[in-house]
């Protein structure tokens, strides 16, 4: 079957999604593609810490207690953020100890603290890889998948999941994904994460419901370890291996 494969460069990382054509109009296909990396390209301006007109930048800018409104994009990572903070007791922290933050029903969102900052580095990839599936599925693409440097949800179909030696180079394959989400993440002394203390490199897959949960589990996993991290887990209904 001849698959549609796209990539661009967003959020860090090259942003791919793939559509098997199967009869579908190819003008249709790019025109529901086009959708899918509009609303990651929208993710990336409103969580990113280095635009300054990102939903991020104007919280760090504002006052203390101000409230800064917020895209509904934004909200939702947040609320997931919440969630996640309260199920791990505070180990997922996008403010990473800097301080406290409130958000209303309104979609307001304000600082406690003047030294609050906040990183959604953690949690934004998988999400937009989330919502570029949700702009597909509303353009009645109903086969296809999107990955984000490792972070994949796959929608009608399975694709296989390779597993990249950041040591030795190469890659092996691992398993096969089908209509679930999955990231893995990379830590190491080498890599961007690192955990306090480590003293082997590691590779943490989770398979969860929707990407931006399997995103940030990861990094749950690679800090509490994958018996204590398990209550967790069962609550997000995910999955995740750990492998050295």
């Amino acid at each position: 079957m001849t698959v549609l494969r796209r990539a661009q460069p967003w959020l860090g990382t090259l942003v791919e999604i793939g559509v098997p054509l199967g009869g579908l109009e190819m003008d249709w296909v790019n025109q529901a593609v086009a959708d899918a990396f509009g609303v990651v390209g929208q993710v990336h301006r409103l969580m990113s810490r280095f635009d300054p007109d990102s939903d991020v930048s104007r919280f760090h800018r504002a006052a203390v207690g101000q409230p800064v409104r917020i895209n509904q994009h934004t909200r939702q990572v947040l609320l997931l953020a919440q969630q996640l903070h309260q199920q791990t007791q505070g180990l997922f922290d996008i403010a990473q100890g800097s301080g406290a933050w409130t958000l209303d029903a309104d979609g307001y969102w304000a600082k406690l603290g003047a030294e609050v900052q906040i990183d959604l580095g953690g949690i934004a990839k998988g999400y937009a890889v989330d919502v570029a599936i949700g702009a597909l599925a509303a353009r009645e693409v109903r086969t296809a998948w999107v990955n984000a440097g490792g972070d994949m949800r796959v929608m009608g179909t399975a694709v296989p999941v390779d597993l990249r030696d950041e040591v030795q180079g190469g890659v092996q394959r691992w398993a096969q994904v089908e209509d679930a989400a999955v990231a893995t993440s990379y830590f190491g002394p080498d890599a961007r994460s690192a955990l306090h203390g480590q003293a082997q490199a590691l590779h943490v897959t989770v398979a969860a419901p929707s990407c931006a949960v399997a995103d940030a589990l990861t990094k749950v996993v690679a800090q509490m370890g994958l018996d204590a991290s398990q209550p967790c887990l069962r609550f997000f209904e995910a999955q995740a291996w750990v492998h050295a």
